[in-house]
């Protein structure tokens, strides 16, 4: 299974998993992050480094999984602007945020 970004116009992006990128437009067709789109308008990359999260059954990438989480951190991904700032503590992707280093200047 391949590794697939799609960014809506919100600027949010999720990484979805299908064998081909027509697979992935339409997976994301039916999600509530793409409402109002229409299947020619949803644009999608690959993402070969993620390709290594399919796990057989789920066909998205979760922030919640640490694991996903620091994976997504270290490539430059951030959590939204409605995060708690002591969730930093904890998060698995710190010390590649950008929030984090500012709080330890």
């Amino acid at each position: 299974m391949k590794a697939w970004v799609f960014r809506n116009d919100e600027g949010f992006a999720f990484v979805i998993f299908a064998e081909t990128r027509n697979e992935a437009r339409l997976y994301v067709l039916d999600q509530d992050y793409a409402d109002g789109y229409e299947y020619i308008e949803i644009k999608v990359r690959r993402w070969k480094e993620a390709d290594k999260f399919w796990n057989g059954k789920d066909w998205e990438m979760d922030w919640e999984n640490p694991d996903h989480r620091r994976f997504l951190c270290e490539h430059g991904w951030t959590c939204s602007d409605n995060y708690e700032p002591e969730d930093c503590e904890t998060c698995t992707g710190r010390e590649f945020c950008y929030r984090w280093n500012q709080r330890a200047e």
